[in-house]
């Protein structure tokens, strides 16, 4: 009796494991169906990086400042003077930072400083501005008088999740960063709200968190053809892995 239990319960074992191998490979399906296959497999390599992860929010922001000033300023000059002029690369990209904007760029778990009407259907709502985290926008204003163009790419929609909301959530979040004193950047980049509703599709929070992963990869990918990017800054790690990252730079506001 006790081998025909344990026949069927391990049937069982196998049934449960094979609906939830199809269950990931839905999901795969769904990613790269909705990216393009070269963009999706970015996020699967594990590309060598250097980063900070642990440790204070001030010393990982000094940490990463150290570094990025010995790589890439300190250290300029000297490398351009053993460079003959004839042999410098025609093609070096501009330097470049990519910054996630909510509980990294903004302190967006704290409170707002300011509320703004805005209507959204035949009602209205508010869109918070919030205050800057100071020790990312002091990383931002060394790598600003060092010429580095900014970049932000945030999971926030470009306009309103109401179809037909007169208010531009992108210009809006704009207007906070540069009130607080982001006031340089080349881009922000924001979901579309078919892209944020297709992520919100996938029921936990891990899924939605790996489709936002491939998306940011597909920016910084995009990013990377014209610029070297030398740092992303991000408050969730898994953000922080794959390709075209620069220095990793993990961004926990609230520990």
């Amino acid at each position: 009796m006790m081998k025909k239990e344990y026949r069927i319960s391990m049937v069982f074992q196998r049934e449960k494991m094979m609906i939830l191998k199809i269950k990931n490979l839905n999901i795969l399906i769904n990613i790269f169906l909705l990216f393009p296959i070269n963009d999706a497999w970015g996020m699967q390599k594990q590309a060598k990086q250097t980063g900070i992860f642990f440790g204070s929010l001030q010393s990982r922001v000094n940490k990463t400042w150290n570094f990025l000033k010995k790589e890439y300023f300190l250290e300029q000059s000297k490398k351009e003077n053993i460079i003959n002029e004839n042999e410098k690369k025609e093609d070096a990209k501009p330097y470049a930072a990519i910054f996630d904007i909510d509980r990294t760029s903004l302190d967006s778990q704290g409170e707002s400083y300011k509320n703004i009407k805005i209507q959204i259907n035949n009602g209205t709502g508010y869109f918070c501005f919030y205050r800057a985290v100071p020790q990312i926008l002091e990383l931002y204003k060394k790598l600003i008088d060092h010429k580095v163009t900014i970049f932000f790419i945030t999971s926030r929609c470009k306009k309103s999740w109401a179809s037909n909301s007169i208010n531009n959530w992108k210009n809006l979040t704009s207007d906070n960063l540069k009130e607080v004193g982001f006031a340089e950047f080349k881009e922000i980049y924001c979901m579309s709200w078919n892209r944020k509703k297709k992520m919100l599709q996938y029921k936990s929070n891990g899924e939605q968190v790996q489709y936002t992963a491939i998306w940011k990869e597909c920016k910084r990918q995009k990013i990377a053809k014209k610029y070297q990017i030398i740092l992303t800054a991000d408050d969730e790690k898994l953000f922080l892995k794959g390709e075209n990252l620069g220095f990793a730079l993990n961004v926990e506001v609230y520990e």
